[in-house]
């Protein structure tokens, strides 16, 4: 048997090498694609729920507000408490609305019949396959149930108001379990000077806890995370579409244009052409 030259083993390390760059992306985008497609499908039976939600209440958007000790509702809040998941003894059906009246339960009679339609788990509509097991806030509970968030600017809102419903940012990942939660955390709605604080996933959105999130949760798919729209399409966005040098308090810098006084998405602080432009404007905050 020939013995291998120096010659034969170089071009044996290089094509193995070659096989290797070439095939470990590629598994790695096949493995990618199951979990993206099963989270944009989840978003998407949540845009259905929220749209029948609307159609049922007049076409206003659900609230988010705990219940106080003596039954009232306090103010509204970008993180609330869910019920638990499952009943209460001697209840034979989950408590609802136990410690708020808050969008994700709000939603729960249209997600479960969605499912009931199409033979599916309602529950697995509840969170992206690639989102991970920790909590935020990070006092765990039986509650942390979903890693979606509502668009705080939406609450309470009437849909009619809504302008742009292809553009304006209905629901987006959180990347880890949560409770019925709000993003951005305070409402900017037609006001200059409010600043949307944590509008989109990148490594601040923890920052009202004081925890920064790993690079590998908030790039949840690839290199970007979902967003869902009012219209309900849902759409991938990577991290070039938002600013990652931010002022101290904020996820990201947003642009306010004044013309529609309205939040859009940053990424370049002075565009100087049509398509910086409207990458700048590609998502809307507020309504």
């Amino acid at each position: 048997m020939k013995r291998a030259t120096v010659v034969d083993i170089v071009v044996m390390l290089s094509v193995a090498l070659f096989v290797a760059l070439t095939l470990v992306p590629a598994i790695a985008r096949m493995q990618r694609t199951p979990i993206e497609a099963k989270c944009q499908s989840n978003m998407r039976r949540w845009a259905e729920a929220m749209a029948l939600y609307c159609a049922d209440f007049q076409g206003r958007f659900p609230t988010n507000r705990p219940i106080l000790a003596n039954g009232a509702l306090a103010v509204i809040l970008p993180t609330v408490l869910l019920s638990p998941p499952d009943p209460i003894p001697p209840a034979t059906e989950p408590p609802k609305f136990l410690y708020s009246v808050n969008w994700v339960e709000a939603l729960y009679p249209y997600l479960q019949s969605a499912a009931e339609k199409t033979g599916q788990d309602w529950k697995s509509f509840w969170r992206c396959p690639a989102a991970s097991s920790k909590t935020l806030p990070t006092v765990k509970g039986p509650q942390y149930l979903v890693t979606y968030v509502l668009n705080r600017c939406l609450v309470e809102k009437w849909s009619q108001l809504v302008r742009e419903p292809k553009n304006l940012m209905m629901m987006r990942e959180l990347g880890r379990l949560t409770i019925a939660a709000l993003r951005p955390a305070n409402d900017s709605t037609g006001n200059s000077m409010s600043r949307p604080i944590d509008a989109f996933m990148i490594a601040r959105d923890a920052i009202l806890w004081g925890e920064f999130f790993a690079p590998s949760e908030y790039l949840m798919h690839a290199n970007g995370s979902h967003v869902m729209f009012a219209d309900g399409h849902v759409k991938a966005f990577d991290i070039s579409y938002f600013s990652t040098n931010p002022p101290t308090y904020t996820t990201q810098a947003t642009a306010y244009y004044s013309y529609t006084e309205q939040w859009h998405n940053y990424s370049y602080a002075n565009p100087t052409t049509p398509d910086q432009e409207a990458k700048n404007r590609s998502i809307a905050i507020s309504p």
